[in-house]
């Protein structure tokens, strides 16, 4: 009887055993799956911050991009403002100085006038003398 009693208290021993191994065998397994999910989603998200960071590389190229052109815009809007501005100055210089001769040569045709006029009652007053 001692000897069936340890008989069944090896083979439940033995039975616990392999229920404890199964279960660590069950625990590995769904460790394992666990493992290789978040190596996957590791695998995902690295995926998505290489993408993310080209994505904001070709941002950031653009964005110096349209940067230099407003900038080049900036600077040619300016050379043709100061190009404006020297036209105009000029145009204002030529228009000056044409209104200076035009009034110098309308006091020249005066002082003419006056003399021819002067001139011509001189010659009425001896032709009328002399006739």
């Amino acid at each position: 009887e001692e000897l069936d009693v340890r008989l069944r208290q090896g083979h439940e021993q033995r039975q616990k055993d392999r229920q404890h191994l199964a279960m660590t065998h069950s625990l590995k397994e769904n460790f394992a799956v666990v493992v290789r999910d978040l190596f996957r989603m590791l695998e995902d998200l690295q995926e998505s911050y290489v993408a993310q960071t080209r994505h904001y590389e070709q941002l950031a190229m653009r964005v110096r991009s349209q940067e230099a052109e407003h900038s080049r815009n900036m600077k040619e809007a300016e050379a043709v403002s100061q190009d404006q501005t020297r036209f105009l100055s000029s145009l204002r210089e030529h228009l000056q100085r044409a209104r200076k001769h035009s009034q110098d040569k309308e006091a020249e045709i005066q002082y003419y006038t006056q003399a021819a006029e002067r001139y011509e009652h001189t010659a009425k007053t001896l032709y009328s003398e002399n006739h």
